[in-house]
């Protein structure tokens, strides 16, 4: 049914209601009628599973879409700190998304601290149960930049003042 292939539906739908036989006349598929239901009933049955199958799953499917429900549920409930920074990760660079992620960390009353040359990574962090916001959000910054600033003061310590950063990332540049 969830392909929609009419023609195949309406095969189907006479299985259903009137049943199948082989080539020898014997019943194969007894359908409703021979057990006992109207035809009117019948197709009124039909048409509620061929309704149902415009957004039904199947089985597999169904309970795989549970399982990543239940883990991200519980995820939610036990490190939303964790979840919300991984989706902010997700859409780095795609800036429309990220006002909608971080009002959900407000309802969620988990701060969102700002950037800072210092301690922001290219990525959103986890930082004392808070979420430091990632360089790699910056409009107009790109990741290559990023990175050779997270390495400098990785390497070489905090950066000590806005001189001292401009001349330890053109010293980079060389």
């Amino acid at each position: 049914m969830g392909k929609k292939k009419l023609d195949v539906m309406a095969k189907e739908r006479e299985i259903f209601i009137h049943g199948e036989t082989d080539e020898n006349g014997n019943i194969i598929v007894p359908g409703c009628v021979r057990n006992g239901i109207s035809e009117k009933d019948a197709n009124t049955i039909f048409d509620e599973m061929a309704e149902f199958a415009k957004y039904a799953f199947n089985k597999s499917h169904a309970a795989a879409y549970a399982v990543v429900s239940y883990r991200t549920a519980y995820i939610k409930a036990y490190y939303p700190e964790a979840l919300l920074a991984a989706t902010l990760n997700s859409y780095l660079g795609v800036l429309d998304k990220i006002p909608m992620y971080i009002d959900e960390c407000r309802n969620l009353q988990i701060e969102i601290l700002k950037p800072d040359i210092n301690k922001s990574m290219s990525t959103f962090t986890i930082e004392d149960g808070k979420i430091r916001f990632g360089l790699g959000s910056i409009k107009n910054v790109g990741f290559a930049v990023i990175d050779s600033i997270v390495e400098e003061r990785i390497n070489n310590g905090p950066y000590k003042s806005f001189t001292d950063f401009c001349e330890r990332t053109r010293r980079q540049r060389r």
